[in-house]
């Protein structure tokens, strides 16, 4: 098992996990691992692997194209006590890198009639935490908080008309 989906691994970490509960018991047994073995795979190499590969968060904005006249403010905001390392690309070419301090960018000069792909990837501390990405113009606002254990891999795809 080189490249295990989420699905597989999800089922087996549920079946390594669960025991077997007697229907006419009312007494609850306590949920440990089954077969100490399994739990140590999945441990050592199916959740480094999940979590590494998890599909990237993505959001579809739709504007006009007389819109962009207007500012079209991007911004990576850190919370406080997070540090983050990564990169802003737009239509695969990194354009900024992004640290703890966050940024802000006015997107106007790479927005044009079609799609164009912005991809926000990099990595914080601690992992609890999570990274706030935003898009405001005057008729949009979009706020949404992004990241998975530690990762950042999320998408804005604009598409405009």
């Amino acid at each position: 098992m080189v490249n295990p989906s989420a699905l597989g691994v999800a089922f087996l970490v549920l079946l390594a996990t669960t025991t077997m509960v007697d229907s006419s018991s009312s007494q609850r047994q306590p949920f440990q691992i089954s077969h100490p073995a399994l739990g140590t795979l999945l441990s050592d190499h199916a959740i480094k692997t999940v979590v590494g590969s998890y599909q990237p968060q993505t959001n579809l904005i739709s504007l006009q194209s007389e819109a962009l006249a207007r500012p079209q403010w991007l911004s990576v905001q850190v919370p406080e006590g997070v540090t983050f390392r990564g990169t802003l690309a737009i239509n695969g070419v990194v354009e900024q890198q992004v640290a703890s301090e966050g940024i802000a960018l006015d997107l106007r000069a790479v927005l044009a009639a079609g799609q164009t792909e912005v991809m926000l990837e990099g990595g914080y501390t601690p992992s609890q935490a999570g990274i706030i990405v935003a898009f405001d113009n005057p008729d949009t606002t979009v706020r949404q908080q992004v990241g998975q254990q530690g990762r950042v891999h999320y998408q804005i795809k604009f598409q405009v008309d």
